[in-house]
């Protein structure tokens, strides 16, 4: 039994280490991450000779792993191509490696996108859905037995944000604050970045903060896992378009346009469809929809209101 937990473990450790290294492919360097260096023996994704990289953000790289993987596996599989699943811990990271051409096709968030966006002209293909819709909220939520009502019972308090190119846990809240007159840097006693959703409401419960800004989807991802309802929302910052999947410009039209009937369609397609039943049972994701420049102008001229801030 001891031989047998032993090689689970050293299973489990090849499986961590491929699916976090992003390592060299067809020529391009390794995609530079703050928290490692890159490792052989890639986890590989999909079917076919040609092999991409897929670029997703996520709180650990199991989380993206199980979240992400299957969406890949099966993308890859429909385009005959294999994918090679990189993970990002930071937003900044998975920036700078799009718009130097280290991924080819990545799960974004809105304002992500926009900021590549800036530096060169990655091609949305299609909007995730989460509970069959195309948008999510923005919220700041704090505990429920500390009696907080309202934002502006905040004063001195301990807040943290996600991350500075975070829609939900920067870019909206600032804006709110900022439309409340709060000044965040003088009226927070203490102002820390989180890094993560999960993250946040974590140290939140362990009373790390006193305040968090977040996604109202957080709560239900991992209602599972702590005690949700000892957290209650204090406000709603906004109502935020949810990220595309994008391509870089350098993958060729048609293989961009293929990715995008192939997502668009998964819930009509019975294997597709499989899989986002599967994926409902653990998260609230749904499938994909259509995308267009016009769904992000919101976000875009928040992000240019907040712009001063960032």
């Amino acid at each position: 039994m001891r031989q047998g937990l032993i090689v689970m473990l050293v299973s489990l450790c090849a499986f961590v280490v491929g699916c976090w290294n992003l390592g060299s492919l067809e020529g391009k360097k390794p995609v530079p991450l703050a928290t490692t260096q890159p490792q052989p023996d890639p986890f590989i994704y999909g079917t076919g000779e040609r092999l991409l990289v897929f670029g997703a953000v996520g709180g650990n790289v199991l989380d993206v792993n199980r979240t992400t993987g299957p969406i890949v596996d099966y993308l890859g599989h429909h385009l005959n191509v294999r994918f090679r699943l990189a993970y990002f811990r930071r937003y900044p990271d998975i920036i700078d490696a799009m718009v130097k051409g280290k991924i080819d096709f990545a799960w974004l968030g809105p304002t992500t996108y926009l900021a590549i966006r800036t530096k060169v002209h990655c091609v949305p293909l299609a909007q995730i859905l989460r509970d069959g819709v195309g948008y999510y909220e923005g919220v700041i939520l704090a505990r429920v037995d500390d009696g907080f009502t309202s934002v502006k019972e905040l004063k001195g308090r301990r807040f943290a944000f996600i991350d500075r190119s975070s829609t939900s846990g920067y870019i909206y809240p600032s804006y709110y604050l900022k439309q409340q007159g709060i000044e965040k840097d003088s009226f927070f006693g203490s102002i820390e970045y989180a890094g993560g959703h999960s993250n946040a409401l974590l140290r939140l419960l362990s009373g790390r903060y006193d305040a968090v800004c977040t996604e109202r989807d957080i709560l239900k991802r991992l209602a599972a896992k702590v005690d949700t309802t000892r957290l209650h929302v204090l406000t709603v910052t906004g109502r935020i378009p949810n990220g595309p999947i994008a391509a870089h410009p350098n993958v060729e039209t048609d293989l961009r346009k293929k990715a995008k009937r192939i997502l668009t369609s998964m819930v009509t397609d019975p294997e597709g469809n499989k899989l986002l039943t599967d994926l409902r049972a653990s998260s609230n994701f749904s499938g994909f929809g259509p995308v267009s420049e016009a769904v992000y102008d919101e976000v875009r001229t928040i992000l240019t209101s907040a712009g001063g801030e960032k």
